[in-house]
Parts: structure tokens; sequence; C-alpha cells
């Protein structure tokens, strides 16, 4: 019973820790993806614990003298335990619902919720892996941080993957939770549907599978005992050609349906406030990075004029904007010199740098997710407009392969996503460094 309460318990703790440290600016970001985290605690405390002490009745025992095979045993756990992992879900999804106020269609809550019940069973897996090299329940306790710290802190919840180590990055995989976040983050943010991320969902499907087997072949029992066992070198192999076929239709699917990049930034067209004419900077009314509004006064300039004293003449900003650069104070200013640079955040975008193999794919009005690590998040895009040029001549250094020895240069195309929706508390900055996904359907 405690641990069907559990879950509203731990759901209405966190909300009052993220009305206490952001509010609604950590739902969109962190809400799902930390749900799903108690959903895979509670659900491998318990089995863990549930596991080891029919170990220690001879329950498990029992079940082999039976004539079960360890797979079949390890079935009949799965089946058991996952209606346990779909109230346990049901429940969790349900809260954060009602607490956060969290809007989700029938289809975005049912992706959220088949998402939550395979860390259930990801959980059973590990469950009944750990507790079959537990001798008894206080031993368990030691198995608890091998699965719970690398949960928090490989899986891209608390700590960007980028920000990780090489090393770090890599173990990371072996960590469920980081298969489940970034459909969390679809689903919530982009606003994606179940359907959309069936493809996606395929990694921590087929990192289940592979656990559930690995479970299996680790329970402990006699061999003689076991009746119709499988051979496991049968088994084996049988996983390893599911794995490659698997991780093979996974790397068509985004070769085929998806152009993804890292050479992306935020970008836009910056605002320069400046004088006619020979002028001295006499005050300046603004900050670096400060907002300001259109027709605020940004300078005071004096001017010289035909009487013994300059004229001032003050500098008004033309657009809303941000405060990106300025000139010091006293700086003797020449015309057309920029004294006041200002940028509109609602007029920047994406620029993404498509390799020119696969920009003819891309045309305006597909869908794109975009990832900035000053969001810690996803957000979904559209794509508006592809340059004609290259990134290298449009940025003024075209090229020049016109040597003896002649060299191909791969080149990449620049192409214009405008943001749809950006995350609660997130905030565009030029030349921030992005990810870039493109939808191709």
């Amino acid at each position: 019973f405690l641990f069907l309460v559990l879950p509203v318990l731990e759901i209405y703790l966190l909300k009052v820790a993220f009305d206490a440290f952001g509010g609604s600016s950590l739902t969109g970001l962190y809400l799902l993806p930390t749900s799903a985290f108690l959903v895979q605690f509670i659900t491998y405390i318990l089995c863990l614990l549930a596991l080891v002490r029919e170990r220690a009745q001879g329950t498990l025992a029992r079940t082999f003298v039976a004539g079960y095979s360890r797979l079949e045993v390890v079935a009949g756990y799965t089946i058991a335990y996952s209606v346990l992992a779909v109230l346990i879900s049901l429940e969790t999804l349900l809260a954060g619902m009602a607490f956060f106020a969290l809007s989700l269609n029938l289809f975005q809550a049912l992706g959220a919720f088949v998402t939550f019940w395979l860390l259930g069973v990801a959980s059973l897996a590990m469950g009944v892996l750990f507790s079959s090299r537990a001798r008894s329940e206080g031993e368990v306790v030691s198995y608890i941080p091998a699965v719970i710290l690398p949960s928090i802190l490989l899986s891209g919840m608390v700590i960007p993957l980028v920000q990780l180590p090489a090393w770090a990055n890599a173990l990371g995989y072996l960590v469920p939770l980081r298969y489940a976040i970034p459909v969390l983050n679809s689903l919530v943010l982009a606003r994606y549907s179940l359907v959309s991320q069936i493809i996606p969902l395929s990694p921590l499907v087929l990192w289940v599978a592979a656990f559930l087997l690995l479970a299996g072949f680790s329970l402990p029992g006699d061999a003689a005992q076991e009746t119709g066992s499988t051979n496991p070198k049968i088994v084996l192999v049988a996983a390893l050609v599911v794995a490659i076929v698997l991780g093979g239709g996974w790397v068509w699917y985004q070769s085929a349906h998806f152009v993804q990049t890292d050479n992306a930034f935020v970008a836009g067209k910056p605002v320069v406030v400046g004088p006619t004419r020979l002028s001295t900077l006499s005050a300046l009314k603004v900050e670096t990075g400060q907002e300001v509004q259109a027709g605020q006064e940004v300078a005071l300039l004096l001017q010289p004029s035909s009487s013994s004293q300059d004229l001032p003449v003050p500098l008004f900003a033309p657009v809303p904007g941000l405060v990106i650069d300025h000139l010091p104070a006293g700086t003797l200013v020449m015309p057309g010199q920029p004294v006041v640079t200002l940028v509109d955040p609602s007029q920047l975008w994406i620029q993404a740098n498509v390799p020119e193999d696969q920009a003819s794919r891309l045309k305006p009005g597909q869908k794109a997710t975009v990832h900035l690590d000053e969001c810690g998040g996803t957000f979904p895009g559209l794509v508006t407009a592809l340059v004609p040029a290259t990134a290298s001549f449009v940025g003024g250094q075209p090229l020049n392969n016109a040597t003896v020895t002649f060299t191909k240069v791969a080149q990449t195309i620049p192409v214009k996503i405008t943001p749809i929706a950006l995350p609660p508390g997130c905030r565009l900055l030029p030349g921030l460094s992005a990810e870039v996904s493109v939808r191709l359907n």
C-alpha cells in the first residue's frame, strides 16, 4: 500500500520544490523526466527487495524444482510486477498533471504513460539482475546507488550530456532513463504524439529486452533441476541478431527521415544606433544586457555647431531589444559608427549549417527540433528558408579550390529555422550553440 501512495506524495513534494526554485519555469523541462525517475526508483526498490525476500524464503528455488526455466521465471515476474508498474506509472502521471496543471492531450499522455511503464519494466530487469547477487535484504542496500546515481548523473536529467566527459557520456548509454528523457521532452515541449515517438522509443524497448535476457541468465538455480530450459548460447545469439537488426533499423530510420546537425547557432540581425555627423559620446544611458523599448534614449552626443558650444543630440532606440554592445563615454564617434548595438529577441532564429549533400532534402515548412544547452532542453521549430549559397560564401570567405592539386572541400548550406514555442524560462541569445534535427516527412 505504501508503494501506491508514495508516488503521489513524491509528486507533491516535487511541486513544493519546483515552486521554491522557479515555479512554472521548471515544469516543462523537468517534470516528466523527474517523474520518470521516480517511477524507476520506486519500481526498482520494490522489485529488488521482493525478489531477495523470495529467494530467502525459498520461493525461487521451488519454481526451479517445479520445472520452470530461468527465462520462464523472469517472464512470470515481468508479467506480475508489470501490473504494479502500470499502477505506479498511472499514479505518477495523473498526480503530475493534477498538481502542476500540465495540459496533455490523450496521445501525449498515453506516450508519457508508455514511457513510464517501460522504465518500470527496465527497473524490474535491473531488480532481478542485482537481486541474484544479493544474499540478504541488508546486502541489497549496496546495489541501490549502482542504479540511482548513474540515472541522475548520466541520463541528461540534471547535467546536459554535452557537458559530460566522453567516457561518462558513453557509460550513460547503459542508463535506461537516458533513452526516455528525449521522448518525454518531445511530448511536452515539441508537442509530438505517441505515434511519432514509436521509433525513438525503440532503444528503450531494446534495452529492456536485453536486460531481461541478462537477468534470466543471472538467476541462481540448479541446472540439474531445470527441465526444458533454453540453450543459453542460442538465446544469446538470437538476442545479438535482434540487437543488430533493431540497431540497423534505427540508424536507417534516422538517416531516412531526419537531417541532423550540431553545426547550428542562434542568429539575428543586429540593429546599430549611431550618428550621421562627427560627434563625441557625452553620456551613455544604457548598459550591456539592458532591455530597452522603442524610442527610449540610449546615449547623448555632442556635435560641433556654428556657436561656441557643442550641440547636445540624443540617440534613441529605433526598435525594442537588448543592448549587446556599446562604446565607452568620451569616445569620438565617426559618422555611421555604431554607438549602441541592439538585438530584438523576438526576431532571432536558428541557423543550421547543413551539409551540401543533405540540403536538397530540406524545404520550407518542415518541422524541426532544436536543442539548446542554455535552455536545458528542446523546443519545436519550423524551416522557413534555405539560403541559396554556402555558409563560407555568405560569411565573406568563399573557399578557393583552384590549386595545382584539386581537393574537394565539403560545404554547408545555411538553413533558417524559426522557433515555434520556447520552453518556460528559455531566452534566445545571439551566438548560442544549438543542435538541430529536421523531420523530412
